[in-house]
């Protein structure tokens, strides 16, 4: 909640901590060094520096409000700050310890230092700088680099070696595809299943013997002949003529087309027009069963 805080008492002067939800700021205030929770007062007793104390607490992202001194009766703090306070930094090559001062005076000399910045994962102050010009700038301030750890980098991984291109060969020129005539023959003018040589016919029987009844108008062509055809859904025969020529006159039906597995020729709808073809070219038309 916005509203919460935890009361720390510091050299005897009381503080809140305050900026966060209870939970976080209780994880702060545990990390402070030498605390101890007093439940009869209601409060965390610290034994450090203001100082120190204010720049960690600040360092998490939190407030130290207020500084109200402490009651008469107030639980007693260790006067003294440990000269064995200690900072965890790190450098690109190596990691150490400062030590040799107290920790309000460890982080104000870390915090003079340029490009510093507090890790919260890993509770290190990253700082920039080789090992000697950081070892005489603490030394310098009668503080110390313990602990010290290189880092070492991982070698690099060699490239991976660069494989020739293979060469691809050009696509070669296709000639251009002529546009299409102007003049498009229709559908039906041409036969799509048309068989290419009609085996001849089968030799008919000599024809009768002329009667007396025979007139010289009687026709010569043989009335065995027929082709089957089928004009929509009615098949019929053409008779009365050579096959040759009623051939021809199949031929001459606009949209014919020969259907090869019924070996038939398929005519337009139109029974009356074919009729009529056939008729003008002296042939006729039977039904088939």
């Amino acid at each position: 909640m916005q509203g919460d805080k935890i009361k720390i008492r510091v050299q005897n002067v009381d503080y809140f901590v305050t900026g966060g939800d209870f939970s976080s700021l209780l994880a702060v205030v545990k990390s402070l060094p030498k605390r101890r929770y007093v439940g009869e007062h209601k409060l965390w007793l610290v034994d450090a520096s203001v100082e120190m104390v204010r720049g960690q607490i600040e360092n998490s992202g939190f407030l130290l409000e207020g500084g109200t001194p402490a009651p008469k009766d107030a639980a007693p703090v260790a006067a003294a700050v440990s000269t064995r306070d200690q900072i965890k930094i790190e450098t690109s090559s190596f990691r150490a310890a400062v030590t040799g001062a107290p920790f309000s005076e460890l982080l104000a000399a870390i915090k003079a230092l340029p490009d510093r910045r507090f890790d919260g994962n890993t509770k290190r102050w990253s700082i920039t700088g080789n090992l000697m010009e950081l070892k005489s700038y603490f030394e310098k301030k009668d503080m110390r680099l313990d602990n010290i750890e290189a880092i070492t980098t991982p070698p690099a991984q060699p490239d991976a070696p660069q494989l020739p291109a293979i060469p691809v060969p050009p696509a070669p020129d296709l000639p251009p595809v002529p546009p299409p005539p102007d003049d498009m023959p229709d559908f039906w003018d041409e036969p799509m299943d048309e068989p290419g040589e009609l085996p001849p016919p089968v030799a008919p029987p000599p024809p009768p013997v002329a009667t007396a009844t025979a007139t010289a108008s009687t026709p010569a062509a043989d009335r065995h002949d027929q082709i089957r055809v089928m004009v929509g859904e009615q098949r019929l025969a053409i008779v009365v003529g050579t096959f040759q020529e009623m051939l021809a006159a199949v031929k001459d039906v606009p949209g014919r087309r020969f259907d090869g597995a019924s070996k038939q020729w398929l005519l337009p709808d139109d029974i009356e027009s074919v009729q009529q073809h056939f008729n003008a070219k002296g042939f006729r038309l039977e039904e088939t069963f």
